[in-house]
């Protein structure tokens, strides 16, 4: 039996679709970008660009492609600068969709990505938050790898399945280009708390929901290059891995921050426990280091159920706790 939210993807003209979509001194790339928004295969309802006072084309630009769309518009230009996390949500703040979808200003989305992305919320009814996998490319337009391959993402992890938080704990995964959400999960998170980008606390909570679900498909083409304030992390070889010392203080400090949003957002108890949990392996990590290689390695041997469930790479984490100071 169809559930209220298929039905009213089946009735189009029922369920409105909003992309907020950010912009500062985008002129190079904000055309591109727009026109695949404007030109999918789903259409959507309403563009909201909120601009943090670019001092460049962006908003004529903009505003040239958007007045011809038939598409509803809104342009918000920011009195000074706000950064990202505020310039997404004075985005938000405007949308009237009962899904949002997120767009940075310089990527490209595939012309099916709204109409697959609004098909996996149709046929989940608990699902909060959808993200799909995307395209990597260069300044020169070369493809590199995938944002899944560089977050060590795996969409059949049991852990996944089991508790994302918990998931979410070990790796970040989602990518705010490539995300959508449903309006009631935004509200719940309005005013975004400023010392985490927007993604971070959307994706977050959903998780602690057990709501995010995956879409094995790469849906936009993601740019990388010099100028963007936020893109994706660093491919490292194996050796740099190898050399990278743990940053335990940093890691735990992290923890803390999450445990302000739960208060913030959820005021959820189980999941200040699975917090407080990995705090204790991060805590007992570091202590550990004080003692010699041998009893290093047997201590740690004790953990491998938590480097398990928190780790990307439980057995390369276990290593090298053992192998250096």
């Amino acid at each position: 039996m169809e559930n209220n939210f298929l039905k009213k993807v089946s009735e189009k003209n029922k369920m409105k679709i909003s992309v907020c979509i950010c912009s500062y001194n985008g002129e190079n790339y904000i055309a591109e970008q727009l026109n695949s928004i404007v030109n999918q295969t789903l259409k959507v309802d309403e563009i909201i660009l909120s601009d943090d006072k670019s001092t460049d084309k962006t908003i004529e630009i903009a505003e040239n492609i958007l007045k011809n769309s038939g598409i509803d518009y809104k342009i918000l230009i920011n009195e000074k600068n706000q950064g990202v996390t505020k310039n997404f949500e004075n985005s938000c703040s405007h949308a009237t969709g009962d899904i949002i979808f997120f767009s940075d200003q310089d990527d490209i989305w595939m012309a099916n990505k709204v109409e697959r992305i609004c098909n996996e919320f149709a046929h989940n009814e608990n699902a909060q938050l959808v993200f799909s996998n995307a395209e990597l490319f260069d300044e020169n337009g070369v493809y590199k790898d995938t944002s899944w391959d560089r977050f060590g993402f795996k969409i059949n992890d049991s852990i996944f399945k089991k508790s994302q938080l918990t998931y979410i704990l070990g790796r970040w995964f989602v990518t705010g280009a490539t995300m959508a959400a449903k309006k009631s999960l935004v509200n719940d998170c309005l005013p975004f708390n400023d010392k985490f980008l927007h993604d971070h606390i959307l994706s977050f909570v959903a998780c602690c929901h057990n709501a995010v679900f995956p879409v094995n498909e790469k849906l936009i083409k993601y740019r990388q290059h010099s100028n963007q304030v936020v893109g994706i992390i660093k491919k490292n070889s194996f050796s740099e891995k190898a050399k990278t010392r743990v940053n335990y203080d940093g890691a735990i400090e992290s923890m803390e921050l999450y445990r302000e949003l739960v208060r913030q957002y959820l005021n959820d108890n189980k999941a200040l426990e699975i917090i407080e949990d990995k705090c204790a392996f991060l805590q007992k990590r570091k202590e550990y280091k004080r003692y010699n290689r041998f009893v290093r390695f047997f201590r740690c041997v004790m953990l491998l159920p938590k480097y398990k469930l928190y780790q990307v790479s439980p057995l390369g984490s276990f290593l090298k706790d053992v192998i250096y100071k």
